[in-house]
């Protein structure tokens, strides 16, 4: 793996030091001495040697997860520590790449390091881990956010890691971002203004808590 130093930008997520050679919106900024995880842009495959799981958009082998989104980008999650991805579409920007690599990718990637990666936001509620899990549109940032705002502590939006080395089961702290539909905000007495959209298409924002 590369020198930190190579990388201009560090972050911590889910028990995790990162550092990746653009920004990724969502993460928590968080100075770096040894990496865990590097994330860089490069060339990506269209497609994996002897994949043992495939999808719509995605093949999977013992040691790689491949993400292809036409006219987005491709990610290829490997080992456990790297994550690559090749832009389709030079219009794209990093923020809208990034949604691509806090979700799906960086599930892929903590399922190939042993952890049991959940479709789930985590709250911390009067003295009780709640997960809630769903399908997208479900509302799980929602009941997230609406439970934050009566005092919950968040832990994870969308993907909740569980780790079961320690002598109880527990959620890893994501980063402090909930994605968040404008319906859904307009109902928690909050406006977008100046919000970053998860993607230019969707009416979806991160929501900083």
């Amino acid at each position: 793996m590369s020198s930190h130093t190579n990388y201009p930008y560090n972050y911590r997520a889910f028990s995790l030091n990162i550092a990746s050679s653009f920004p990724v919106t969502g993460f928590e900024p968080m100075p770096v001495s040894v990496p865990d995880v590097t994330i860089t842009e490069g060339e990506v495959p269209g497609k994996l040697e002897d994949p043992i799981n495939t999808g719509v958009l995605y093949q999977a082998n013992a040691h790689e997860f491949l993400l292809n989104l036409e006219q987005v980008a491709r990610y290829l999650a490997r080992n456990g520590n790297e994550i690559i991805v090749q832009r389709l579409d030079g219009s794209k920007t990093w923020n809208e790449i990034s949604a691509f690599i806090t979700g799906t990718a960086f599930g892929a990637l903590l399922h190939q390091r042993r952890l049991l990666p959940l479709h789930a936001s985590t709250v911390l509620f009067k003295g009780r881990c709640l997960v809630f899990a769903g399908t997208s549109g479900s509302g799980k940032s929602t009941l997230a956010a609406s439970l934050i705002n009566q005092g919950a502590t968040l832990v994870a939006d969308d993907i909740s890691v569980v780790d079961f080395t320690c002598e109880k089961p527990a959620v890893c702290p994501a980063f402090p971002t909930i994605r968040i539909w404008e319906d859904s905000l307009k109902h928690l007495g909050l406006t977008a203004g100046k919000l970053e959209q998860v993607r230019g298409e969707l009416k979806k924002y991160y929501l900083p808590v």
